[in-house]
């Protein structure tokens, strides 16, 4: 069987450890309204689009309503993570660099 001409990877989450950032961030957004991030509000974000966390976050802020703000926020904090670093998945570079070769 042939190589493929081209690998396209998704690294969020597959080459790169971006859930620590996302949970970090998330963190900083119950932080600011004197909130504990837990678990089970990980467990159930965790997996969802833009909109329907949106809807769990503004439950869990009691800021039902202000949905888009609260996304816009926590886009901000996670660029802001993103910018102090992320670490690579284990393994991750040994494949790039395997692929690379091949």
């Amino acid at each position: 069987m042939p190589y493929p001409k081209a690998v396209l990877f998704d690294n969020d989450g597959l080459l790169l450890d971006t859930e620590s950032v996302w949970t970090r961030a998330e963190q900083q957004l119950f932080g600011r309204r004197g909130l504990e991030f837990t678990i089970d509000h990980k467990r159930s974000l965790v997996g969802s689009s833009q909109e329907a966390a949106g809807l769990k976050l503004g439950r869990f802020l009691a800021e039902v309503g202000d949905e888009e703000a609260i996304m816009e926020e926590l886009n901000v904090l996670v660029l802001a993570e993103l910018e102090r670093g992320v670490d690579e998945m284990p393994g991750a570079g040994d494949l790039v660099r395997v692929l690379r070769q091949a």
